[in-house]
Order: C-alpha cells, then structure tokens, then sequence
C-alpha cells in the first residue's frame, strides 16, 4: 500500500519538478545574426523627401495640411512606443479624434481593372465619383504623396501600434488611376503616359523600401492595379506607338524589388518588440504567468530559430515556384518535428511554431506580378499584330510570354468566354482568379 502511495504522489508531483527542470534551464544566448537583423535601420531620407509622413497624413481631417497631420502622427507613434505604454495609450496626436479623420465611400466598389474591363463604367460613372465628397481632395493628396522622391519608415512597428491608412491608400490610388484613364480617353495621352510612368516608379520604390510584410503585400498590389491600368488603355479607341512602346520597356522586379531580407529583418524586429511587449504587459495573465515562472518562455531561443527559418526564406527568392513551395515546406516539417523542443519547452517551442509561418505565397507574389508584366506586354504584342481569335493560341505559342514565368512552365492560355490571358499560378485557384490581363480581340 505505501508502495502504491509513493507511485501516486510521485505521479501527481511530476507536472511540479517538470516546471522546476525546465525553468532551471537557461535560455540560449542571442545569435550574432539575429543581433544583426535587429538593428534599427538609419533613418538617411530628410524629412521633407519622405512620402512616409504624408502617407500617413492621407487620411488628415478636412482642412488640415497633409504633411503637418502626418509628422504630427508619425511623432505621436514615437512617443508611445518610447514609454511602452501600448494598447492602453491613445495614437492619436494632440488636438485630432480618429472620428475627424477622412473615409473614403464608394469608390473601390465602382470598377475593378483586375477583374473586368473598366473603359465604359469609368466613362459613363468615373468623373461623378472623382467629384463626390471627399475625393477631389484626396486625388490631390495622392499626387502630392507621389511626387515625393523618397520613402523610408521611421516609425517603430510593434504589437499594438497602428499601421497606415491602407485601405485610403488604395482608394486614392483608385481615384488616380480613374483620372489617368478619364484624361486619356479626351486626347491627353502623352501627359497621362508620362503620369503613369511617374506612377510606376512610386510603385516600384514602395516595393523596394518596404520593410514589413503588410507595406510590401500592399506595394505589390498597387503596381498590379497600375499594371491593368496599361491594359485597360490598350482597349482605348486611341491607343498609341508611344503606349505600346511604354508597356515593352516596362521590366519585371529586379533583384532589389524581389529581395525580401529587408521584410524579413522588419517582421523580425517586430516579433521581438511584439514579445517584449506581452512579456510587459501589466495586466497581461500571459505576463503575469511568464514573470512569476509557472510559465516558462525563452525569449532568446525563439528570435534565434526565427531568425534561422527567415534567412532560409529570403534565400528562396531567386528559385522557380516549385522549389519555393518545396523548401517551405521542408522548413515547416522541420519546426513541426521538434518533439524534443515541445517535451523541454513547450511555450518557446509553440511560440517558434508561430512564427515559423509559410511565407511562400508572399514570395510567389512577386513572381505572379512578374508575370502579370509578362501577360501585359503579349496583351500589347497581340493588339499590335491584330491577332485574330482564331490564331490567338498559335501566336502565344511562338511568343517569348508563352510561359507565365521565365524559370518555370506555367503556360499562358487565351480564354474566350472570360475574355482574358490566364496562367495557373503557383499559389492555387484563388490567386489565378486574380492572374488574367482582360481583352478584346480585334
């Protein structure tokens, strides 16, 4: 029976001399590398060449200078995230309320150049929508925001802080783009080429200094919704030499605007600021737990596998799809199988599971807007050559475009019913919805 009684009390003392072990185990040191990647990046761009703050002032009350509004934001950013005072801090600079701050209405739901040809919506509805409410207004705000010659973040970007006005971002980018087409259609078309050239090149610099996976996700996206815009005036009754010459210069992503070590150093400092901020939280239980030990976590360990997996990552960039999506895989294997990691340290290890997330369908994104490029200069190629629908196939066979990527057979079919150029995307059935340059054979 005493027997019995031992096996029994040793039994339900297991779960307390496991949480001791493990809390007498210390924490790794911090990676040489990992050091590195967490670096704040110098701030080099002067303040008034920094579209950064007026990108933050988009959305500035009515009446209210774009610029101050946005220096004044990105100033208030600094101050909370400097007192760590987080969530239980208000964002919002002295003197505004985020109810004063401008909403965009109407505007994303009127013709999406992704997903149908726009020309007759945008003649017959675009120039009431550009005069409506507050869009004049944030038209003229874009073209400032645009004509900026630089963009870097200045901002810390942690667990609670708020992120630019994205979805007024791309409302404006909308509105321009709506306005670019408008002009064209009336005659002005060596004025809105050059436009959109500038366009592009803010595009393309957004993509470049991006340094968090959200601000990159939505670069790309903008210069995708650019990249139609070209298409869709190539269905303009007045297309031109110069604007076919325009979509043949235009290059895929080079080397700079497809790396993504910058991103992944971003999301690298904002998973060890997001942790230090939970692991501070005053009335966090998750703090509360983690500081009195009955739920052990080290900190070290987790940027330090972080940081091994994200180097993996930015490694893939320059591989076909395929092999993108096989050695995510084998990184996401290799996390899943950490039994030993799981039974030593089961928060840490949970923790690294987080953060060890597929990133290839971000990677694939730039691939599939190269592609897109590609679509877009066949598009100008078969306009050029008016290519008959019933030769239309044979023509993308002996095109240089006939694959959707240079590395990898992704073959470009012609659609009759969607009225459009598709490829099979690496990313799946979702992302080739998306993946189509619309037309209308001559």
């Amino acid at each position: 029976m005493r027997i019995l009684l031992k096996v029994v009390l040793f039994i339900l003392l297991l779960p307390i001399i496991y949480l001791v072990v493990i809390n007498l185990l210390p924490d790794e040191e911090l990676s040489a590398g990992a050091k590195e990647w967490l670096k704040p990046e110098p701030i080099t761009v002067p303040k008034d060449q920094n579209s950064y703050y007026l990108l933050w002032g988009l959305d500035a009350p009515v009446g209210v200078d774009m610029r101050e509004y946005g220096e004044a934001r990105v100033a208030r950013i600094g101050e909370v995230e400097a007192s760590g005072a987080g969530a239980a801090s208000d964002y919002m600079p002295a003197g505004y309320k985020e109810s004063d701050l401008i909403k965009t209405k109407g505007v994303m739901e009127l013709c999406s150049p992704i997903n149908e040809l726009c020309l007759e919506r945008y003649q017959r509805d675009g120039m009431k929508v550009l005069q409506e409410g507050v869009n004049p207004l944030l038209l003229d705000r874009y073209r400032q925001l645009i004509a900026q010659p630089h963009y870097q973040r200045v901002s810390p970007h942690g667990l609670y802080t708020p992120i630019v006005p994205l979805g007024v971002l791309r409302a404006s980018h909308r509105l321009h783009l709506m306005a670019l087409v408008s002009r064209y259609q009336q005659g002005n078309r060596a004025e809105t080429l050059e436009q959109l050239a500038q366009l592009m090149r803010f595009n393309r610099m957004l993509i470049t200094k991006s340094d968090i996976l959200i601000d990159r996700m939505i670069a790309l996206t903008l210069l995708g919704d650019t990249l139609h815009t070209y298409s869709q005036l190539l269905e303009s009754e007045l297309p031109s030499d110069k604007l076919r010459k325009e979509i043949d210069e235009i290059s895929e992503l080079n080397p700079d605007e497809t790396s993504f070590e910058s991103v992944l150093r971003g999301e690298l400092r904002f998973m060890a600021n997001s942790l230090d901020t939970a692991l501070k939280g005053d009335d966090s239980d998750f703090a509360e737990m983690v500081a009195r030990g009955s739920l052990p976590i080290n900190h070290n360990r987790i940027i330090n596998r972080a940081y091994q997996n994200h180097r993996r990552v930015s490694a893939m960039v320059s591989s076909p799809p395929s092999e993108i999506l096989q050695k995510s895989a084998e990184i996401r294997a290799e996390v899943m199988v950490d039994h030993w990691g799981y039974l030593r340290d089961p928060l840490t290890s949970f923790l690294i599971d987080i953060g060890s997330a597929d990133l290839s369908q971000y990677i694939l994104k730039h691939k599939d807007l190269n592609a897109l490029i590609r679509l877009l200069k066949l598009k100008a190629q078969i306009k050029k050559e008016g290519v008959s629908k019933e030769n239309i196939d044979a023509f993308i066979a002996s095109s240089p475009y006939a694959s959707a990527y240079p590395d990898e057979m992704a073959p470009v079919r012609w659609e009759p019913g969607e009225q459009a150029l598709i490829f099979g995307s690496a990313m799946g059935e979702k992302a080739n919805k998306r993946n189509r340059i619309f037309f209308q054979p001559d």
